[in-house]
């Protein structure tokens, strides 16, 4: 609750600083409609003025489903597992959507359920990317786990896990896997963690 209240006055902050700016991007604009249109679906799709916002709307819908989970009884391990499952939908539907196109026909409906969710389900949506990462982050926090590795373990892990997410990295663009505005990827988390 405290959590969330501090993040909600964040974002109000920064969107007043904001707000001026668009007022004028939209005034200067040969089509006005054009720029409201814009505004107005940023805001009732990712509920920001400004796209580049989404991070703060996304740690509250977060924080909102662990504080839920955590409220219902769920263990940390059933929230993070809750999380992860959350995550493969945009790692799917994103991440490695170009393996849709390779094996489907443009139009079939495996491509067309796969490119729905991947708009559905974007970077903006707190409960699939961002719930994992939280809830990883809030574990880590509660049981000091970084006490209990040396500082040599902490950097090869860090070393092991930033090499496989680049070789993922690698692959899916060589490969030209990913949907526009990609950001899920299998080896994200434990680079995080690590």
């Amino acid at each position: 609750g405290l959590y969330c209240r501090r993040l909600i006055k964040i974002y109000l902050a920064w969107a007043a600083v904001y707000i001026p700016m668009i007022g004028y991007e939209i005034l200067k604009n040969p089509s006005h409609v054009k720029g409201v249109l814009s505004v107005l679906k940023n805001f009732f799709l990712i509920f920001s003025v400004v796209y580049h916002l989404w991070y703060l709307y996304a740690s509250v819908v977060a924080a909102w489903g662990i504080y839920f989970l955590w409220y219902r009884g769920k263990s940390m391990g059933q929230i993070i597992a809750a999380g992860a499952v959350l995550y493969l939908i945009p790692i799917f539907a994103r991440g490695y959507y170009g393996v849709y196109v390779y094996f489907f026909p443009d139009g079939s409906m495996v491509n067309n359920v796969f490119l729905y969710l991947g708009k559905l389900f974007g970077a903006f949506n707190g409960l699939t990317e961002g719930m994992l990462f939280m809830a990883l982050g809030g574990l880590v926090a509660w049981k000091g786990w970084e006490r209990c590795f040396s500082a040599g373990k902490l950097k090869l892990a860090v070393c092991v896990c930033c090499l496989g997410y680049l070789a993922e990295l690698w692959f899916v663009y060589t490969y030209n896997l990913v949907n526009v505005g990609n950001s899920a990827s299998f080896l994200l988390p434990p680079m995080v963690l690590s």
